[in-house]
């Protein structure tokens, strides 16, 4: 699922303190109870399963972040402590619907929010194109009084909210990724067309080519490959629509099928 991926690549979270990962998990449990916001005692013990009290030990930690309202700030990005614990139980297999709200909290606030295309692309005198901050988007942070490097933070930790929801793989999260689909920006609904795609939710695909219909060519094509982990041969319907460049559709094709296949199985001596 690869739910981690996103908010420890940021700010090298991930390696810390690597002394930690050599301390056996009975110590890093009871670092970890005896403080709930070690991070990187977290993250160690979260990879860990030769204890039965490591659950027990992230559920207790979840519950004291969500109560106190802990956050970790990795620049770029900030985020609330319990998100990670909430993403850390799920990728272990609890999948309690408390953890599955706390992700999801995370995500609707995004899709409420609705932050415009971040950069437009403008093209010069001579025909080349460079990307430049969007207007509309310098607008909407000045409508929330936020300077451009903490709204770029916020857009940033929106993405990452939809992003963990689309890693979840989990049909609870049909209903929020079908109403990013409604948002402006292409990026975020990229990332929810992706999982629909995951879910193979093929009632989504109408839902999807309404949505390409109403972005410039090149963005539509974009979303529309993100569809490219679809199991049902409609999905190429949407590919034939919307991906103008012939040589990217062929391409596009080929890695899908190759998805439906699978790794070749070895051949038996």
């Amino acid at each position: 699922m690869k739910l981690i991926a996103a908010l420890l690549a940021v700010g090298g979270l991930a390696s810390a303190q690597p002394d930690i990962v050599q301390q056996d998990t009975k110590s890093l449990i009871a670092r970890v109870r005896e403080n709930p916001e070690d991070l990187a005692a977290i993250g160690v013990l979260a990879k860990r399963s030769d204890d039965s009290q490591v659950i027990p030990t992230l559920r207790d930690a979840f519950t004291s972040n969500k109560i106190s309202g802990a956050r970790v700030n990795a620049d770029p990005l900030d985020f609330p402590l319990s998100q990670l614990l909430a993403a850390y139980l799920f990728e272990k297999g609890v999948k309690d619907d408390i953890y599955f709200e706390e992700m999801a909290k995370y995500a609707k606030d995004a899709i409420k929010a609705n932050p415009p295309e971040m950069f437009v692309t403008h093209i010069d005198s001579g025909g080349k194109g460079s990307a430049k901050v969007n207007p509309e988007f310098e607008a909407w942070c000045g409508d929330r009084s936020l300077q451009l490097n903490k709204c770029r933070r916020l857009v940033l930790f929106y993405g990452n909210s939809l992003n963990m929801i689309r890693g979840l793989e989990d049909p609870r999260a049909i209903p929020i990724l079908r109403n990013a689909l409604k948002m402006s920006a292409s990026a975020m609904v990229g990332v929810a067309v992706a999982g629909l795609g995951l879910l193979n939710d093929v009632e989504s695909l109408p839902l999807i080519a309404q949505t390409c219909s109403r972005f410039p060519p090149v963005r539509a094509q974009s979303i529309a490959i993100d569809a490219i982990d679809y199991k049902d041969a409609r999905v190429d319907g949407l590919f034939s629509r919307f991906i103008q460049d012939r040589d990217v559709l062929e391409k596009v094709r080929k890695e899908w099928q190759s998805k439906l296949s699978g790794p070749p199985t070895p051949d038996k001596e």
